[in-house]
């Protein structure tokens, strides 16, 4: 029967390095920046009775920026099960005893990445929105300033490059991890490197970090942009088109809110002409992230409705069927009556004579952070409603599209 508990760094340290040598997440340089990661949030393992632990799963702590309020947030940052763990649903039920220790602890938020569609819906998570990720020549990149000479920045800056990034501008839907170990684990390669400017007393005020790939021309993949004003993101935009001499490709995802194939000098041009290979041209759009709400109050209490509505809303939670008997918490699952307006709230048990709302949690979540409209989730079949209960959700949810601008 497997066991589940806490990671224990004295007794667990080497098993989470043979864990992750075997999914091909660790080389042996890493390992202490693997051992920081690991630290830097919550950890649990799955093990048979005096056997080493087969299975590990990982978060940490955060927040998410909705319109201009920020919410606690988990984040999980690692799923990883060992070659003997397979195929014994240990991934599933450890993330839905993470989701729940982090829900205690206050987390209203969880989020993660998955590696495919499906998988984590059964924890409650409901997919996000696009992402898009450009790949173009950067000597294509037309931007109305010169930029000034820049900080040289290594791995060995992870830490001021995470306090830029935690300083940036967010936009709804923004997500920033508080560990420093997480940015300096997407810095692990050496061959990374940054550039940025700092003010008089070395701050960095804005900065992108990137890996320069295997070739002399790239792809030059960039990790992260860290801007607060329009003036510094387009010094960091004409600070990579200004690598042009060296690099043929640039890889970079599309800053929050900024329509960055506008700064592209006649980009169609160059996906008809370089669709495929090294250094192709185009853009590629996806849903790689995933969130779940872990406190309906809380999160509810922010939404803002143009008009005022009355509902019944009812809720169902798919994570209670990955949790043991004995867990606490036991997802959010349940009746309520909704009340939204230029102030929202949400109260234990439903009102005679409303509308029913029925959501899972995981399009409840899509729905209150703007991923797709109240019409457009009942097709899917996650959410129902009455015609015109689904028409004034759409006309009074008006939402921009949520993006955490971090990978995690």
């Amino acid at each position: 029967m497997w066991q589940y508990r806490e990671f224990d760094a004295t007794r667990d340290r080497s098993s989470s390095q043979r864990i992750w040598r075997e999914v091909g997440w660790l080389t042996r340089d890493e390992t202490a920046a693997m051992d920081a990661f690991v630290d830097a949030g919550r950890a649990l393992v799955a093990h048979l009775p005096e056997h080493e632990p087969e299975a590990l799963v990982l978060s940490a702590p955060g927040s998410l920026r909705y319109r201009d309020a920020d919410l606690p947030l988990a984040a999980v940052t690692g799923v990883t099960v060992g070659r003997a763990g397979r195929q014994q649903g240990l991934a599933g039920r450890l993330v839905a005893r993470l989701v729940a220790a982090d829900a205690l602890a206050g987390a209203v938020v969880s989020a993660l990445y998955m590696f495919e569609q499906g998988f984590y819906n059964r924890a409650g998570f409901g997919t996000g929105g696009h992402e898009m990720e450009y790949r173009f020549d950067p000597s294509k990149l037309r931007v109305p300033v010169r930029p000034r000479p820049p900080v040289r920045l290594t791995p060995d800056d992870w830490e001021r490059m995470h306090q830029n990034r935690l300083q940036r501008r967010r936009r709804h839907g923004a997500v920033c991890l508080t560990p420093p170990a997480v940015s300096r684990d997407s810095l692990s390669d050496p061959k990374c490197f940054g550039l940025g400017y700092a003010d008089a007393s070395g701050r960095l005020t804005h900065h992108f970090a990137a890996d320069p790939g295997e070739g002399e021309s790239g792809p030059l993949k960039i990790h992260w942009l860290a801007w607060r004003s329009d003036a510094e993101l387009l010094e960091l935009l004409a600070l990579i088109g200004s690598l042009e001499d060296q690099y043929r490709s640039v890889e970079l995802h599309e800053p929050p809110g900024v329509p960055l194939q506008d700064f592209l000098d006649r980009p169609i041009r160059d996906l008809i002409a370089r669709p495929s290979g090294r250094f192709q041209s185009g853009c590629r759009a996806g849903c790689f992230w995933q969130m779940r709400l872990n406190d309906l109050p809380t999160a509810l209490a922010q939404l803002r409705f143009d008009g005022e509505l009355r509902c019944n809303l009812q809720v169902t939670d798919p994570v209670v069927g990955w949790l043991p008997a004995e867990s606490p918490w036991r997802g959010v699952a349940g009746e309520w009556t909704l009340q939204l307006g230029a102030t929202s709230s949400l109260t234990p048990g439903q009102t005679a004579g409303l509308p029913l709302l029925t959501a899972t949690v995981n399009d409840l979540t899509r729905l209150w952070l703007g991923v797709a409209p109240a019409s457009g989730l009942a097709l899917t079949g996650g959410l129902q409603a009455p015609p015109d209960l689904l028409a004034a959700l759409d006309e009074g949810l008006r939402l921009p599209p949520p993006q955490p601008d971090w990978a995690f």
